[in-house]
């Protein structure tokens, strides 16, 4: 498995992905096709298929968001969410960004905890977030000093 940028020929695995993981669509996908130097968008691939993807941005000066990141059904509970997740942190710290926001389900209690363990902390809760009325977890993780905080920044080629 190798993590690199995504290019556009990865966009219908990204899209097949998308559809079966979220039940609503994500605009953070079809927004970077007009504005893709402001994103990090990186996937993963296993023998030449796309098997997981991240897709973050800067905001502010030292603000960044991940807008999305998922893996394909059969490949999860494989860590490759956590190693998109802690890719996308190096890049974001590399940047100089102070501060790194998310947003989960609460009812993705996995997702939480992965979020929790990269040094995420929860700092709201919105009722009906969600389409579908599901409360929204926004989470954020602040860099301080010059230390990864529970990211290893090494070359993630597994």
């Amino acid at each position: 498995m190798i993590i690199r940028k995504f290019k556009a020929e990865d966009l219908n695995g990204v899209l097949e992905i998308e559809s079966n993981t979220f039940k609503e669509r994500n605009s953070s996908i079809h927004d970077i096709l007009y504005e893709i130097d402001a994103y990090e968008f990186l996937v993963a691939i296993d023998k030449n298929n796309i098997i997981g993807y991240v897709i973050g941005y800067t905001f502010s000066e030292n603000e960044g968001q991940i807008s999305s990141i998922a893996v394909k059904h059969e490949y999860r509970n494989k860590r490759i969410g956590v190693r998109l997740l802690h890719r996308i942190l190096c890049i974001f710290h590399r940047n100089s960004l102070k501060c790194v926001y998310l947003e989960v389900r609460i009812s993705n209690k996995k997702a939480q905890r992965i979020y929790g363990q990269a040094g995420f902390e929860l700092y709201r809760i919105k009722k009906g977030h969600y389409l579908d009325g599901e409360i929204g977890i926004f989470m954020r993780k602040r860099f301080y000093g010059f230390s990864h905080q529970n990211i290893s920044c090494k070359k993630i080629n597994a």
